[in-house]
């Protein structure tokens, strides 16, 4: 073996990421899309496996006709596994040799809890642990189901794991948030999530005088706000069109939504897509003139993204890291995130008419050319191995 070919065997590295959905699944949201273009602009010198579910989320109906086999998909290769222990153990040993094993979320019992239980157990020995809460750490995100995730965040203390993992923030702010719950010692690689976007915005026409029209976009849970836009829209007094698309979270809060959607005044008319790939997701925000996003907390919003990239204005909550580049592209930051402040915004912005819904069309395109083509820095796996750990 030449002193080449010896170098390139020590430089390369070996990723294994076990999550809930990857693609062709959809119904996620952008947690699928984030990941896949973490995965693609990944260094080449990282040799990337995923092990997820044979299915979309709520979904019986397999992704693939071979389970629990590797197939290529980009630059990964994923291993879709029938429900069932057997399988998913079976897969996890079959990437023993890994020396990065990212975790896409902290509480995901079957993709986070059980790899970081058999990592204290000697699984994956030789590996550091890059744990991505994804904005699960957030007042907002904890305040939902407290009880099971304060109990389990007191297990993860008592065991001392948060010192034997390093953290994946998106941004600052989810650093301190981490640094909040699990001390400043914390080791923390802070990166931008990546985006497979195109480097341009979509340039819109110009569209004739008509109802406002929006767009919701996400999975349909309370922590995304959807119930505070339907609350609000119910006080709109301008003409209103709204289009929804996602999957809901559950039935409970589907019948919430849909009590909502029936108090509605005749000036607002609302109609739910359902979970939608991601190419008509995007189209669905180019005929859009805003996108309405009351969450109560995102560590990205790769959403609030997609929107911009297709010159679509986005009304939002304060509680993202895209506060001042959707505003100086057109948008709106809602503050509070109440359903009476959104009345009062919807109703201005409705008011306001069609040259100036343009106007912010070609404010958020600016905008979103900005934000994407500005330096990202190191990707998120280099910065891991700069702050390698081991239990």
């Amino acid at each position: 073996m030449t002193s080449s070919q010896t170098s390139a065997s020590v430089d390369r590295y070996r990723v294994v990421i076990p999550t809930a959905f990857y693609v062709p699944a959809f119904l996620g949201g952008g947690p699928i899309q984030t990941l896949k273009a973490l995965i693609e602009e990944s260094p080449e010198n990282f040799d990337t496996k995923v092990i997820c579910a044979n299915h979309d989320l709520g979904e019986t109906a397999p992704l693939v006709e071979r389970p629990n086999e590797w197939h290529t998909v980009g630059r990964a290769d994923v291993r879709y596994v029938q429900d069932g222990m057997r399988p998913l153990v079976d897969a996890f040993r079959a990437t023993s040799d890994a020396d990065v094993v990212y975790l896409n979320s902290l509480f995901n019992p079957t993709f986070s809890l059980l790899p970081l239980a058999l990592r204290s157990l000697g699984w994956w020995k030789d590996a550091d642990v890059l744990v991505a809460p994804r904005g699960e750490l957030y007042p907002g995100a904890l305040a939902q189901k407290p009880r099971k995730k304060q109990l389990f965040l007191r297990a993860f203390k008592a065991l001392g794991l948060p010192k034997k993992v390093v953290w994946h923030a998106s941004t600052e702010d989810e650093a301190q948030q981490i640094r909040a719950l699990f001390g400043a010692d914390s080791r923390i690689a802070v990166r931008e999530n990546e985006t497979s976007l195109p480097r341009a915005a979509t340039q819109r026409q110009a569209r004739e005088q008509g109802p406002l029209r929006l767009v919701f976009a996400s999975r349909l849970h309370p922590k995304k706000g959807l119930d505070i836009l339907l609350t609000a829209l119910a006080e709109v007094t301008e003409p209103v069109e709204v289009r929804i698309v996602g999957a809901f979270a559950d039935d409970e809060y589907e019948q919430i939504c849909d009590a909502l959607v029936r108090e509605l005044p005749e000036n607002v008319s609302v109609r739910f897509c359902g979970g939608l790939p991601r190419e008509e997701v995007l189209a669905e925000m180019r005929h859009a003139d805003m996108m309405a996003f009351p969450t109560t907390g995102e560590n990205f919003g790769h959403v609030i993204a997609e929107a911009l990239s297709e010159s679509c204005p986005v009304m939002c909550s304060e509680n993202t890291p895209w506060t001042e580049t959707l505003t100086a592209g057109g948008g709106v930051a809602v503050a509070p995130n109440s359903p009476e402040a959104w009345t009062a915004e919807l109703n201005g912005y409705a008011a306001r008419g069609a040259q100036a819904w343009a106007d912010a069309t070609d404010a958020a395109g600016v905008a979103y050319d900005a934000w994407r083509n500005a330096p990202k820095g190191r990707h998120v796996f280099e910065l891991v191995r700069q702050q390698s750990v081991r239990i």
